[in-house]
């Protein structure tokens, strides 16, 4: 069970990572006016409490 989870979480926080890149819509979080680690942090947050 708990191999199960882990998997899942890392490919959850995985895709929401690249699928943005191959959609062609990281641009849009390129663009706006925040910071990289506002960036990293967003990221981080949203694939914690996504699994």
């Amino acid at each position: 069970i708990m191999l199960s989870l882990l998997s899942e979480s890392i490919s959850n926080a995985s895709f929401g990572i690249y699928m943005p890149r191959f959609a062609g819509t990281i641009y849009e979080v390129l663009s706006a006016p925040i910071s990289a680690i506002e960036i990293v942090i967003g990221y981080v947050g949203a694939a914690a409490t996504k699994s």
